[in-house]
């Protein structure tokens, strides 16, 4: 029987269950709707390597919360990176169960990379008419659309010339 594999979460791993198929994150993202790389990749590499550095010391405590039996949220988000860089937002439901007598992880995640966005949409808009009803500078008014417009497309880069007129 192949060795389950685990959180690499130092000492601490979900327990192996005999006679069942252990599920590990890699094993449940289809390469092409998350991550983007193969699936021999996915067995290759850490289950750390894919979460984004930023959401790593959350997960990593909720982790340790839920392996020492903790209560914690049932759901909660992060971010992984995609093979190909880009940021994905998950929304992700994960417990501890007991299978067949032992601890087993149980989880499934969601894409809600489209909701995230569309929500910082709503925000950048926002302040910008905040910043326009409240008779902002228009120095800075731009200055914050610039930001909008990279904060939306982190792959382009925005900028505003202003001449003063005659």
């Amino acid at each position: 029987v192949k060795p389950a594999p685990s959180f690499d979460h130092g000492a601490e791993r979900y327990g192996h269950i005999p006679g069942a198929r252990n599920l590990h994150a890699r094993d449940l993202l289809d390469p092409t709707d998350f991550t983007m790389k193969p699936r021999e990749e996915l067995e290759r590499i850490s289950f750390w390597d894919v979460i984004h550095a930023e959401s790593q010391p959350a997960l990593r405590e909720r982790t340790a919360a839920l392996l020492a039996g903790q209560p914690v949220p049932p759901r909660h988000e992060l971010r992984i990176v995609r093979k190909d860089g880009q940021l994905r937002w998950l929304d992700c439901f994960d417990e501890m169960i007991v299978f067949e007598g032992r601890r087993a992880a149980l989880g499934t995640a969601f894409d809600v990379t489209d909701r995230r966005q569309a929500e910082l949409l709503d925000r950048d808009r926002s302040r910008v008419v905040e910043m326009v009803a409240t008779n902002q500078p228009l120095s800075e008014v731009l200055r914050e659309l610039v930001e909008l417009v990279e904060r939306q497309r982190p792959e382009m880069i925005a900028s505003l010339l202003l001449r003063r007129g005659d």
